[in-house]
């Protein structure tokens, strides 16, 4: 039976056919209730540890990984955090970032969801 993933990370691929994945940077431990949401960030730059190439990326290519162990040696991608940092730093005002992220949402998804969520008691340290 395949060990059940601890660590959730943001990656890419590398755009070196059959070179693989890169890590990015470290979401969290894996919680299969979190919804993983990528704000929108200006293009980075990686250099691939494996073959040493460079390339730029989009947010549009990043997705999560699950890893059952923590890589040894990992070091988060400096201009992936930086990018989204812009982004979460910049003049966009919360009230327009929202209303952005609402436009085409459908009117009750967001009650479908919840009504979706178990109603178990809270886990330990997450009372209120």
């Amino acid at each position: 039976m395949a060990e059940q993933p601890c660590y959730t990370y943001w990656t890419v691929e590398c755009k070196t056919p059959s070179c693989g994945g890169l890590l990015l940077a470290y979401i969290g431990p894996f919680d299969k209730r979190r919804v993983l949401f990528l704000p929108q960030c200006r293009p980075f730059e990686v250099i691939c540890p494996e073959c040493k190439n460079s390339y730029i990326y989009t947010g549009n290519e990043v997705t999560s990984k699950n890893l059952a162990l923590k890589p040894k040696g990992f070091i988060p991608s400096q201009s992936f955090l930086e990018a989204v940092a812009d982004h979460l730093t910049g003049t966009e005002a919360a009230e327009e970032f929202f209303r952005n992220r609402a436009a085409g949402a459908r009117r009750g998804a967001l009650r479908e969801a919840l009504d979706a969520v178990p109603d178990n008691p809270p886990d330990p340290g997450d009372e209120l």
